[in-house]
């Protein structure tokens, strides 16, 4: 599952061995960076974290140098973050890195792999957050110079919304979370999953937790919350059209989750049309016929199956 964004984030963690390049003259007038270079060098993470600092309140070292030294902090952290795991302790220690890596929201691999750790620790909500995450550090290409490519995104994508059915699962009874939208980090709009484009890959579909109660076209308070932010998405982005598909788990017969798959999807357009959006919209209804594509490898149980599966695809033209 991580094989793209494993060999995408190599050369940039490699990165760390060539440390914080800047010209000369913004060398010569950044005084600390010739001493977070050398610590960065020597994998003194304490060291470059306090020089680290330094260089962001020094104003003669500038934004782009500021920037480039936390992302060469970041890298570093996920490079012994990995080898952590071959020593006593490992586990916990590469835990502590990646979360300190990932919270200077600069190097979106950490932030993936943060991502991919919680989902193996079940919290899918943080899961889905730090994908998220990784999703809008992408979209900066003052972050991410180098774009990881299309694999990379649409993996990252499918796990945002992995992360975010099963976070929101209302009959396993572990207690049901709403992951709030992540804002684009340009304008404020809905980004991370919700985002049109990302880095030029133009996104097709987006499922959302659009939960309904057993049986029924009725949504449940959770799923008003996901019909909800649909909703602004699609106000903010403005298509012209859009179709809405209902899917089903494989419990029950065959017709009849073809037709509550269609009720759904009517209930949900028949929402959007009510609140304002003038967008031609057609709705499908497709039962279980189009499962979520899950990795077989996943670990998933049954019952996370069925959660990805039961959802509404908004589908964009």
């Amino acid at each position: 599952m991580n094989a793209n964004r494993n060999l995408a984030a190599a050369g940039m963690v490699t990165l760390i061995a060539l440390t914080v390049s800047a010209s000369a003259t913004a060398a010569a007038e950044c005084l600390p960076l010739s001493d977070f270079n050398r610590a960065i060098q020597a994998k003194d993470i304490d060291a470059a974290k306090s020089i680290e600092k330094q260089i962001l309140s020094d104003a003669t070292c500038g934004a782009a140098i500021g920037t480039r030294a936390m992302l060469q902090r970041s890298s570093l952290e996920v490079v012994i973050a990995q080898e952590a795991l071959n020593q006593p302790g490992g586990a916990a220690a590469r835990e502590r890195l990646l979360l300190d890596a990932a919270s200077a929201d600069v190097f979106w691999y950490a932030a993936d792999l943060m991502g991919e750790l919680r989902f193996s620790q079940r919290r899918f909500a943080d899961a889905a957050g730090y994908f998220e995450q990784a999703i809008e550090i992408i979209k900066n290409a003052s972050k991410t110079p180098t774009d990881p490519g299309t694999p990379v995104k649409k993996q990252i994508l499918n796990r945002a919304t992995q992360a975010r059915l099963l976070a929101a699962n209302e009959e396993d009874g572990s207690g049901a979370q709403y992951v709030n939208p992540t804002r684009d980090f340009r304008d404020g709009t809905l980004g991370g999953l919700f985002s049109e484009t990302v880095r030029g890959f133009k996104v097709e579909s987006t499922a959302l937790p659009i939960n309904f109660e057993t049986g029924t076209d009725k949504p449940t308070a959770l799923g008003l919350k996901a019909e909800a932010d649909m909703l602004k998405a699609i106000q903010e982005q403005g298509p012209s059209q859009i179709t809405i598909v209902g899917h089903t788990d494989e419990r029950g017969a065959d017709a009849y989750n073809m037709r509550l798959s269609d009720a759904r999807a009517r209930a949900v357009a028949k929402f959007l049309g009510s609140n304002g959006v003038t967008a031609k919209i057609t709705t499908l209804g497709r039962g279980w016929h189009e499962p979520f594509a899950v990795d077989a490898a996943s670990g998933l149980a049954k019952s996370d199956i069925w959660a990805l599966n039961r959802r509404v695809e908004w589908r964009r033209q």
